[in-house]
């Protein structure tokens, strides 16, 4: 696949990208990283084009804004408490539950 099918194939897509990015309630500012995150290995290039580095990236900025959020919410709170509701928020079947409700998966190339 050449470079100029390669954009008409993300062009296609961002219809439903904007979809989605009013579902998640942001606006990306670079289409292209959007695109990248819902791009499995399988369906990428190259290895670097999937979207494994930034899913490790965005395991960490989940953790922290968690982090923040319940930090925030229970300023009084244990730390074992927090990290119980961090968990559990944290844990895939709640980022699962999350996904089907965005439909996720529909975007996932």
């Amino acid at each position: 696949m050449n470079l100029k099918d390669k954009k008409r194939e993300t062009k296609d897509l961002l219809p439903d990208l904007t979809s989605l990015q009013k579902k998640l309630l942001h606006q990306f500012n670079d289409i292209q990283l959007l695109v990248q995150s819902l791009t499995h290995t399988g369906a990428a290039i190259n290895r670097l084009q999937s979207n494994e580095r930034l899913e490790f990236l965005g395991d960490r900025v989940l953790g922290l804004a968690l982090a923040d959020m319940l930090l925030t919410e229970f300023p009084d709170e244990k730390e074992g408490k927090i990290a119980y509701r961090f968990s559990e928020l944290a844990r895939s079947e709640t980022l699962t539950r999350i996904a089907q409700i965005i439909d996720l998966a529909s975007y996932i190339q």
